[in-house]
């Protein structure tokens, strides 16, 4: 006989009286419990006359236990030679086998933050008997959800299957490489795998902000600007960084802040007012992955004359900080320096026919002419001077950033500056305008 736990099967044992007289059973006892043997309707004894016999009907009801079930049942009567006779009853409960299967191996691949991805966990019975799963728990429920809709115990029938949905959100710390993981753990009555895991991972993919140039120093850094200490000049000059997404998942910009670092002498800027500020993009913004690079607009308006050199280059510096979802605190930064000018003003160089800077020019005159009072400024002898701002090496022989804006309107020549340089038998001379929000780099070639 075979039955599944809380089922029934049923058996006929025929006894039979092969004697001259009449038969009598007084009882049927049974081994085991689980295989019982129906009374007679008219009860003990029961009588069976030669040559008859009599249908027990023996009924199979397995409990919790699985596999074998055997049993002796002794049929106890008036036979003088086997007052007690032995029947073996052998009867089977068969198990529920439960098997798993996670789709794509359990993997979710790359999924990144705020988005989900599903896999279907199925589960079989490769039983006979029902299955009967009382659970299934998530060892990292943050990450890996499980529906709320299932209710237990949730029962297969032989053969049957059923697909539950896993869901990935991703929650923490993104990372390229380290997966995100989680133990499915099935608990049923199958009494070889109570518990069944299954294991399912999936890496929550990380942005990557890269910027170009990754500073704005040295040949990136701002030009030389006049300061504007009042803020009534509005003399500026702006800077573009681009900001671009070479991950796998989309770059969230929050915040852009810059902050004022030091002046020309190492020596640390006021916090405000500051000299660098951010003029756009509007914030937020999402960089998708391969999208076009954003470009971010630093604005260097020197406000800060403490330690300028109003003859000689200075340097002022910065940071930006980008406030972003990539994990690599390296990637949200960028240096910022700027060259301050004093004032409105001319820095000259005097090179030779073939373009070298000469060691030293005999003489050098820079006046003013139509503004009052004249601005004259004579140099004998100017030597070659070397400063640096931002990373670059400046040569010049004149430097005067405090010059007067000198103009003109139409053709009528209203203020300008007349530069000469004599070096020997060489010389040169030149004229040019100054805008209040300028300062002249000029290169006086002499032959």
């Amino acid at each position: 006989m075979t039955a599944c736990a809380g089922s029934t099967a049923t058996a006929t044992v025929n006894i039979c009286n092969t004697g001259k007289a009449d038969l009598q059973v007084n009882a049927i006892s049974s081994s085991n419990s689980d295989i019982t043997v129906a009374t007679p309707t008219s009860g003990y004894p029961l009588i069976v006359s030669p040559d008859s016999c009599f249908p027990a009907q023996v009924t199979l009801t397995p409990g919790s236990a699985t596999g074998a079930i055997n049993g002796t049942l002794t049929i106890s009567s008036n036979d003088t030679v086997t007052p007690s006779a032995k029947v073996q009853i052998n009867g089977n409960s068969p198990a529920p086998s439960i098997n798993a299967i996670v789709a794509n191996g359990g993997s979710f691949g790359n999924v990144c933050a705020n988005n989900q991805a599903d896999l279907n966990l199925q589960l079989l019975n490769q039983g006979q008997c029902n299955l009967n799963i009382t659970s299934i728990i998530s060892s990292n429920p943050g990450a890996f959800v499980l529906p709320a809709g299932v209710t237990f115990p949730l029962v297969l029938s032989a053969d049957a299957n059923v697909n539950v949905p896993v869901r990935f959100e991703p929650s923490g710390v993104c990372s390229n490489t380290v997966p995100q993981s989680s133990n499915i753990t099935i608990a049923s009555n199958d009494p070889s795998r109570p518990s069944l895991v299954q294991s399912v991972s999936g890496i929550e993919g990380c942005p990557k902000l890269v910027l170009s140039p990754q500073n704005l120093t040295a040949a990136f850094a701002f030009p030389a600007t006049v300061s504007d200490p009042t803020g009534t000049l509005g003399c500026y000059t702006d800077r573009q960084i681009t900001v671009s997404n070479s991950g796998i998942c989309p770059l969230n910009i929050t915040n852009l802040v810059t902050t004022n670092g030091l002046d020309g002498i190492g020596a640390p800027l006021p916090a405000t007012p500051l000299e660098f500020k951010v003029v756009n993009p509007t914030l937020p913004i999402t960089i998708g992955p391969g999208a076009a690079p954003v470009p971010i607009t630093v604005r260097f308006k020197p406000l800060i004359l403490t330690d300028q050199n109003p003859f000689a280059p200075d340097q002022q510096t910065g940071s930006l900080s980008i406030t972003s979802n990539d994990p690599v605190a390296g990637d949200n930064g960028a240096g910022l320096c700027g060259e301050p000018t004093y004032h409105s003003g001319a820095r000259v160089l005097v090179v030779d026919s073939n373009s070298n800077p000469i060691s030293s020019v005999a003489k050098i005159t820079l006046q003013s002419k139509g503004l009052t009072p004249k601005i004259s400024e004579t140099l004998m002898p100017a030597p070659l001077l070397t400063g640096g701002a931002c990373g670059n090496t400046i040569l010049f022989h004149l430097d005067n950033e405090k010059l007067k804006p000198a103009g003109t309107t139409g053709n009528s020549p209203l203020a300008s500056y007349v530069l000469s340089a004599k070096n020997g038998s060489t010389q040169a001379n030149m004229s040019f305008t100054l805008g209040q929000c300028q300062f002249q780099q000029i290169i006086l070639q002499i032959k």
